[in-house]
């Protein structure tokens, strides 16, 4: 049958280049791959399929041909981030195509498709992630082409505390205690001393005022803010009087904030057992968002099916 012999022996096209395949028809490395479309009975492919053919020697390439390709995908955009993330997909058995720095990736053509953002460790976390509701899945590139995988959700921090009035400086140098269910700063003998942040006196800097401003609406939502100086974040929080241990790892997160910094925090935070809490004052609001660390990617696909 004519149709059939073509697509036995067409080529791999890409940008108008063609390529013969290694040993397996077109046909077998479409379906077996799910990459690409026949047109013509030639299997035409995207940079980011062609490439991942290229890695699995799929396709026969003489000196010359490696060459010309190397240089065409080196000068894509990030590609080095966005066909990273690609071939793990793609190795775990994943359907994936990149449009930019997004991917989309599904387990099979009948599963929801999964949207995840790429950008390189040195990338930002921009803040249109943080105040607007809902999740979002981001993959971080380092540079040894190593991927993980983050998932950013909006979030409402909410405790149980119930914090009264404090009495004011001297009063509490005189009575050693401040009048609320649980006190911050320490105790010396029968004297209790506060926190800078209780007073507004951490400092004149932005980030020193934001410090204060998280500090006081985390008492405002009943959470009870102590020092995160020894897990590498500003507060670690207290969601209730019955709480052993803090529930959240709670930092400001700034504008200009990479990927870099972020992930130390969450790493921590996933190595303490305690949620990892990032805070952004925009628009005369704190915008809060948790991040974790995703170990298995099947794990965010199969939630979507």
């Amino acid at each position: 049958m004519p149709g059939r012999e073509n697509r036995m022996t067409g080529d791999i096209v890409f940008d108008s280049m063609r390529f013969r395949p290694a040993r397996k028809s077109i046909s077998y490395l479409m379906n077996r791959y799910h990459v690409g479309k026949m047109l013509g009975g030639d299997l035409h492919v995207s940079a980011h399929e062609l490439a991942f053919l290229a890695s699995k020697e799929k396709i026969l390439l003489d000196e010359g041909e490696f060459k010309l390709i190397s240089t065409i995908l080196s000068g894509i955009p990030y590609f080095f981030q966005t066909f990273a993330a690609y071939f793990y997909a793609k190795s775990h058995g994943m359907i994936a195509s990149v449009q930019g720095t997004t991917m989309i990736v599904r387990r099979n053509a009948r599963s929801k498709p999964v949207t995840i953002y790429i950008t390189g460790d040195m990338g930002e976390l921009h803040t249109d992630f943080i105040i607007e509701p809902g999740n979002s899945l981001h993959a971080v590139i380092d540079m040894d082409g190593d991927m993980t995988l983050f998932e950013v959700s909006s979030f409402n921090p909410e405790g149980k505390f119930i914090f009264g009035k404090y009495m004011d400086s001297s009063e509490r140098m005189q009575y050693g205690h401040g009048g609320s269910l649980q006190d911050q700063g320490y105790s010396k003998g029968a004297i209790r001393f506060l926190p800078d942040e209780e007073n507004g006196m951490a400092g004149e800097s932005e980030r020193s005022m934001q410090r204060i401003h998280l500090y006081g609406d985390l008492k405002g939502r009943g959470i009870l803010p102590k020092s995160g100086f020894k897990y590498g974040a500003d507060f670690r929080g207290y969601t209730g009087p019955e709480s052993t241990h803090a529930e959240y790892l709670i930092s400001s997160l700034h504008e200009n904030e990479s990927w870099s910094e972020i992930s130390r925090l969450v790493r921590v935070s996933n190595g303490v057992r305690k949620t990892c809490v990032f805070c952004l004052m925009k628009y005369g609001k704190i915008h809060y968002i948790k991040i974790r660390w995703i170990k298995d990617f099947a794990e965010i696909i199969d939630d979507q099916i």
